[in-house]
């Protein structure tokens, strides 16, 4: 019997720790790559673009064909399927793709074997419908391409390696900006903090507010066709070949340290694949594996996630007129700050602001005389930091000083006759006020003077200037003696 009590005991013991390992949750590994549905045509030299939660990509080359194909997929990362769109009104490979203000822009391109195009669309994933745009000033093709505050960068390429192109979505024109120091072909580029970063065999980081250029780290890596993206502050390098072999490798920079560092490696090697970062993960997507193997594949990473930032400091407040200026110190790895407000010295605070990206802030939803207390966060993909020091302001309308020194008011009225008035400058401002007033409708017809001039047994006496009888007036300001 007592066997048999024991044996049961074991049994819902057993029970019990299965039950407590099935209720796990399951967690995203980090550092990993899984495979993912594959593209529906194997093509390399592709791009891509992710609008709204999903993921396109246009044209490229296959293996079966001897140019460039106009095709466009969609892939849906909630149902993991991908699906035909509407081609391209343009057939390319080696094109660059950016998504903003809910339309793709296609730049560029090589067609035929070689030559470079300078045509670019925009299509439209509401309507599933393609617009022929204002066209770059000169063809090119395997470029980087980048999007800051509204604007396309197009930097380097194969037949224009040192310039700079930005395109206007909202003017549909071009401009030309400074040269790159050194020619980039078969580079790519991403957007870190509003800087750009083309990445190749060399690093170099482009500050679209300055129009300059600054020399960073190298990756570890010489290889061409590698796909290049970023997530949670960092920038990673996928993939490539050089003359030996075609390459799996995936590098992580990171601009905060200029430092770089290797991450586990694609399940497949390729090159001319595209990247395209979406909900914290990383998709790579197509390429050519050597030997006119085109791919398939489609893989995608989960990045370590960040450590939470630490909290900011240094917080400071200025109040002005209907605002109040913030501004704080930076905080390494973090990729934007919230900023939160009370009317309460140690809150409860409400956030009025997210994802701002600079060490800076202008709140204008304030009312003059009141006093508001802010704190800032720092935000990654770790999540959210402790709340900075406390830093408080009232904003309040400008005092306008009292108006200094005297001025001799010379009024000509419609007779002919001058009257001359030494007044201060407070009595010159209320005449010309109300001069400026009854010209715009409104006051009196008259303005009372003290008349200087023949006050006999009087003791004061008064000039009524009519408004419609004066001609012009002057003011001469001077300053009295002491």
């Amino acid at each position: 019997m007592k066997s048999v009590s024991k044996f049961l005991l074991s049994l819902c013991l057993a029970i019990m720790m299965l039950s407590s390992v099935l209720a796990v949750p399951s967690l995203a590994a980090e550092d990993t790559w899984t495979t993912k549905a594959p593209i529906l045509t194997a093509k390399s030299y592709i791009t891509s673009a992710e609008l709204n939660g999903k993921i396109y990509v246009f044209g490229g080359r296959t293996a079966s064909a001897s140019t460039p194909i106009a095709t466009v997929e969609e892939y849906d990362p909630t149902t993991d399927t991908w699906t035909s769109k509407a081609d391209m009104p343009t057939a390319r490979e080696s094109a660059g793709a950016v998504a903003i203000n809910g339309k793709i822009y296609v730049f560029g391109g090589l067609v035929n074997g070689g030559p470079a195009i300078n045509k670019v669309e925009a299509y439209d994933p509401i309507t599933n419908t393609w617009t022929i745009k204002s066209p770059m000033p000169y063809a090119q093709g395997h470029f980087g391409i980048a999007e800051v505050n509204g604007k396309v960068y197009i930097l380097g390429g194969t037949y224009s390696p040192k310039k700079v192109l930005v395109y206007d979505p909202v003017t549909d024109s071009w401009l030309t900006k400074s040269d790159i120091p050194s020619p980039r072909e078969y580079y790519k580029a991403t957007v870190i903090n509003g800087k750009i970063y083309t990445i190749g065999n060399d690093n170099m980081m482009y500050d679209p507010t300055t129009d300059t250029w600054t020399s960073k780290a190298s990756p570890p890596v010489n290889v061409l066709g590698s796909a290049l993206t970023s997530l949670n502050g960092k920038i990673y390098l996928l993939g490539g070949y050089s003359l030996s072999r075609y390459y799996n490798e995936l590098f992580e920079y990171d601009p905060s340290t200029d430092s770089w560092a290797p991450r586990t490696n694609m399940i497949t090697a390729r090159a001319y694949l595209t990247a395209v970062s979406l909900n914290g993960h990383i998709y790579a997507i197509g390429g050519h594996s050597g030997n006119s193997v085109y791919l398939n594949n489609v893989e995608v990473y989960s990045p370590p996630l960040p450590s939470q930032p630490t909290a900011p400091i240094n917080l400071a407040a200025t109040g002005g007129n209907v605002k109040v200026d913030l501004s704080w110190s930076a905080v390494t790895g973090s990729t934007g700050y919230n900023v939160k407000r009370s009317t309460t010295a140690g809150g409860p605070y409400t956030t009025i602001a997210t994802g701002v990206t600079g060490t800076t802030y202008t709140d204008t939803a304030v009312t003059n005389g009141t006093t508001y207390y802010y704190v800032i966060t720092a935000v990654n993909a770790g999540g959210e930091s402790a709340n900075s020091n406390e830093a408080s302001a009232t904003p309040n309308a400008p005092v306008n000083p009292e108006p200094t020194g005297r001025a001799i008011l010379t009024i000509t009225l419609v007779n002919g006759i001058e009257r001359e008035y030494d007044l201060s400058m407070t009595e010159v401002n209320a005449f010309t006020a109300w001069y400026d007033a009854k010209a715009d409708g409104t006051g009196p017809a008259r303005y009372t003077l003290d008349d200087p001039h023949a006050k006999g047994p009087f003791k004061s006496r008064k000039d009524n200037i009519i408004f419609d009888k004066i001609i012009t007036f002057d003011i001469d300001e001077y300053i009295p003696e002491n």
